[in-house]
């Protein structure tokens, strides 16, 4: 991502980054916080993968449908806390996907 910011949110052969205003919101989301992200071939059984695939066309589906999306187990008793917080203090954090436009 750093590269892609450099050479304005274009990828190494001169081409727009895809799906770039969710890389810009994951760029955002993830500003101050230590992250890991780590490649995984798609479709080859990793359970991870293929429960983000299965969340992620479920939500396209709710999108398209006009629905909510199912918003998945999570972790009881979790909240989002952001990691300059207080002990004790909650600090909202939009979603990745509220601002996004359809454009179809």
């Amino acid at each position: 991502m750093p590269g892609w910011k450099r050479r304005g949110w274009r990828k190494g052969d001169g081409k727009a980054v895809l799906n770039v205003e969710i890389m810009k919101a994951l760029d955002e989301a993830v500003h101050g916080r230590r992250v890991k992200l780590t490649w995984v071939k798609g479709h080859s059984g990793h359970h991870l993968n293929e429960a983000a695939d299965r969340l992620a066309n479920s939500a396209a589906a709710s999108f398209k449908d006009q629905q909510s999306p199912d918003p998945g187990p999570g972790f009881t008793g979790s909240v989002v806390r952001h990691p300059d917080s207080r002990p004790g203090q909650v600090v909202d954090e939009p979603d990745l996907f509220s601002g996004l436009v359809d454009d179809r």
